[in-house]
């Protein structure tokens, strides 16, 4: 494989294919523009998902001097519909699987940081659901996720990953490792060689960021969506200001955050190699009668030598598996998402693999089927079946930060498929970073070294080496 691979972004396109989260559109907030479309604004932020809502709420809320007057968020479709509302829908922070990986790029002690943070990332974020009344209305379930190993090498990696954590000093008292024969009775599987389990959530990422941009509202926010953002210069003259051109109009701006993640190289073409766009795929699975009354009890990755699915299990009446991954059926291969910024397609391949897998993996899920089809088939149902865009980062964590060589404009993204379990104590240290406060010493230091970390792509082949 080559060295190195670059690959651009699109704009959003029209049409996405029909997420479950967006399945019941907000009437007041889904297609919202503020009363007046605004020449001019102190804080200009694109993109209205998560990292945009976050970011906002938490400018407007902040009692320093340097609280910004005005804040608009511009948001090319609808609210919160790229990966916000797109995604797998849980928080299942990586507490120990990612230690080696980090470990190569960053270093041990980057590693652990990293691997703690996202647990109290993880915390957090419910934390804050909870404070804000909202955990009834997006559905927040707090339970234990497994980590599911399906090949002996898997297995292998993740002991080891776990073993290099406990060691360098990481908090492993809320981990636990299940050998075969107990992984396979507990979490209902089969023909796994072990798991591990730490705690997690599932919720409604979508209403979560309904929430945070409506309480921005009561702030002062102003929010425009179906308003794609084509380009951002600066302006003319010494003011430091920059030009965002709209679809419509210009709006003259001190300060412009990117909060697109995947789809940032679109207007800043200089990250492309850097934030890689890669469409993954998600099916909303209907359960047979033996996981519809007894429901599973944990949210689950499965992870093989190349492949990495992932899933929750829905409360509620229809208890939809929502089943994210099967990028080893593309057939262009593992890379073959990358740069595929086109959400509104699926790819029929990945699609069935997702929609099959239940059936192989989970103790009596065929034949259950089998007996409630009145023609006897073993036939998954997807109620829902969509694609969405994700950012990879080019050394596997997010950037928060100025531009090098782009004064007055800011970058908060780059998950690398992770954004659930990063964005809230990633915006949030974003935020005291951008009003000169004091950053939140649990948000990893790289996170802000834009200028080190974006002078060269992807490393394709330590790449290799690590996924």
């Amino acid at each position: 494989m080559q060295n190195q691979m670059n690959f651009g972004a699109s704009m959003p396109v029209e049409n996405p294919t029909e997420a479950f989260w967006q399945s019941e559109p907000d009437p007041l907030i889904s297609n919202y523009r503020s009363t007046n479309f605004p020449t001019e604004a102190d804080v200009v932020v694109i993109g209205s998902g998560l990292t945009g809502a976050f970011i906002a709420h938490r400018l407007l809320s902040s009692d320093s001097p340097s609280k910004p007057k005005s804040v608009v968020i511009l948001e090319a479709r609808t609210a919160a519909s790229g990966a916000t509302g797109r995604n797998g829908g849980h928080i299942k922070p990586d507490c120990y699987r990612g230690f080696t990986s980090y470990s190569i790029v960053h270093g041990s002690e980057v590693a652990k940081a990293q691997c703690t943070f996202e647990a109290v990332n993880y915390r957090e974020t419910v934390a804050y659901i909870k404070e804000n009344g909202l955990a009834e209305e997006i559905d927040l379930v707090q339970y234990r996720s497994a980590d599911v190993f399906c090949s002996e090498k898997s297995w292998q990696a993740g002991l080891a990953a776990y073993k290099g954590f406990k060691e360098a000093g990481g908090d492993v008292s809320e981990i636990v490792v299940f050998e075969k024969a107990e992984a396979e009775e507990k979490l209902r599987v089969s023909n796994c060689y072990g798991a591990i389990t730490y705690p997690a959530a599932s919720l409604w990422p979508w209403k979560l960021a309904i929430a945070v941009l409506k309480k921005g509202i009561d702030l002062g926010l102003q929010l425009h969506t179906n308003t794609p953002v084509t380009g951002v210069s600066a302006a003319d003259g010494s003011s430091g200001r920059c030009k965002v051109t709209t679809s419509r109009g210009d709006i003259m701006a001190s300060k412009v955050i990117h909060a697109t993640n995947g789809y940032s190289p679109h207007l800043l073409p200089e990250l492309e190699g850097r934030i890689i766009p890669l469409k993954g795929h998600v099916s909303a699975i209907v359960p047979p009668p033996a996981y519809d009354e007894q429901p599973l009890s944990t949210s689950f990755a499965f992870v093989d030598d190349e492949d990495y699915d992932y899933l929750i299990q829905r409360p509620g009446p229809k208890k939809y598996l929502i089943w994210g991954g099967g990028e080893i059926a593309h057939p262009e291969g593992l890379t073959g998402g990358f740069g595929d910024c086109d959400d509104s397609t699926n790819v029929a391949e990945v699609q069935a693999y997702i929609q099959k897998a239940p059936a192989r993996i989970f103790k009596g899920w065929e034949e259950s089927t089998k007996a409630s089809s009145s023609g006897g088939s073993s036939a998954p149902m997807a109620a829902f079946a969509w694609s969405g865009v994700m950012g990879l980062s080019k050394d596997l964590l997010p950037f928060a930060g100025e531009l090098p060589g782009k004064p007055g404009q800011y970058l908060c993204g780059g998950y690398h498929g992770h954004g659930m379990a990063r964005i809230f104590l990633t915006c949030k240290g974003f935020s005291e970073w951008f009003l000169g406060e004091k950053i939140d010493s649990r948000v990893p230091a790289p996170y802000f070294d834009l200028k080190g970390r974006l002078k060269e792509p992807i490393d394709m082949e330590l790449m290799e080496h690590i996924a």
